[in-house]
């Protein structure tokens, strides 16, 4: 590790110090001039990236596609930790992922060079870093029925921090690493289904450590699970059992999750239902995944999306739909599987916003 931790021999500097939230740590720099140096420093960085994915240390993100505005939430009060900040770019910016805290924005960008642009956003932070990428030569020969398939994904090599932009147009799979800035075709998808999109703009990869995952399907329904192992550089389909629900994925304790949640609908109420799976490895259904839990929330009054989990899984943030003084609305609350208690509320939030559950970090994209 850093000579810097030489230096950080209190129990305070150095098991207190990394588990403190981004805001606290900001003002800790001006306490003496080493703390200032150590927060500034790549390897304490590294150091409290670690300890945000083992605690789960997110913040609530909302996104207002039409004005560019973005808010940070703490996940836990669902209170504003920032200012409202408007993204400086008249472009329409699609979401195309999280990673490490940070992200990841494609925008169409009309110039000779470049197939498009991306933007970089720390929303803890409120840092920014935006480039463009250059154009790819496509082979627009193949099968037809992948036509419409188009993918992007945003992960990271965390032992290297080696960042990545992955875009799979038609069959192609093509790799955008930011340190190089070069692009590399690493394969052809040898899926039977189109890859999906749930909730967004595109089809969108969630990471994990180096490694991206895809849903597939067709306009019946999610089929199973694409993933592309960069480690190792290989494809993984994994198929799921048939399911009439929604599909979402989480990073818990270490593992790639997967949440099923459906609709039930009874006499005079609906409910809905709430699985949580691990994935062990990649393979088929039964040998890949291990059902943690299954929950039943009755009654229900609103249309209801589950966003995200606390790092033990009891508790679930919910987003849920309400039509209100003729105008859409929603709002985001805690729920507790268990004891089926509510907790913190958001209200009265436009259905134009587009939530995404980050983690809180240092990271800076302008060093990636």
């Amino acid at each position: 590790m850093d000579t810097m931790f030489d230096s950080m021999d209190t129990m305070f500097d150095l098991e207190i110090l990394p588990r403190l939230p981004v805001n606290t740590l900001q003002s800790c720099k001006c306490v003496t001039k080493e703390w200032n140096n150590w927060i500034k420093n790549p390897s304490f960085i590294n150091f409290h990236l670690e300890k945000s994915i083992q605690n789960l240390n997110f913040n609530l993100v909302l996104f207002n596609p039409i004005t560019n505005a973005i808010g940070n939430f703490d996940a836990k009060t669902l209170l504003p930790t920032t200012e409202l900040y408007t993204f400086n770019l008249k472009k329409k910016l699609i979401m195309v992922g999280s990673c490490n805290g940070v992200l990841c924005y494609k925008f169409n960008e009309s110039s000779e060079g470049s197939l498009y642009g991306l933007l970089l956003y720390n929303p803890t932070t409120r840092t920014t870093k935006t480039f463009y990428v250059p154009k790819l030569n496509h082979n627009l020969e193949g099968n037809p029925y992948y036509n419409d398939n188009e993918a992007f994904g945003f992960t990271c090599d965390n032992k290297n921090k080696d960042y990545k932009f992955v875009s799979i147009v038609r069959q192609e799979i093509h790799v955008y690493n930011l340190k190089s800035m070069s692009w590399k075709r690493i394969g052809e998808y040898s899926g039977k289904f189109c890859l999906q999109r749930i909730g967004g703009d595109v089809a969108r990869g969630f990471p994990t450590d180096n490694a991206l995952h895809w849903f597939y399907g067709d306009t019946s329904g999610i089929k199973g699970m694409f993933s592309i192992d960069f480690v190792c550089n290989k494809q993984f389909k994994t198929p799921f059992p048939r399911y009439d629900g929604r599909p979402s994925f989480v990073y818990l304790r270490g593992s790639l999750h997967l949440v099923l949640s459906k609709y039930i609908m009874h006499m005079n109420s609906w409910s809905i239902e709430i699985g949580l799976w691990v994935m062990n490895k990649y393979g088929n259904w039964h040998d890949s995944w291990v059902q943690l839990f299954k929950v039943q929330l009755d009654d229900m009054q609103y249309s209801t999306i589950p966003i995200s989990f606390t790092e033990d899984g009891h508790k679930v943030l919910l987003e849920c739909w309400r039509q209100r003084e003729e105008k859409n609305k929603k709002s985001y609350v805690w729920y507790d599987l268990f004891t089926k208690e509510l907790g913190n509320e958001l209200h009265d939030v436009s259905s134009d916003l587009i939530a995404e559950s980050c983690l809180e970090t240092l990271v800076d994209p302008r060093s990636m």
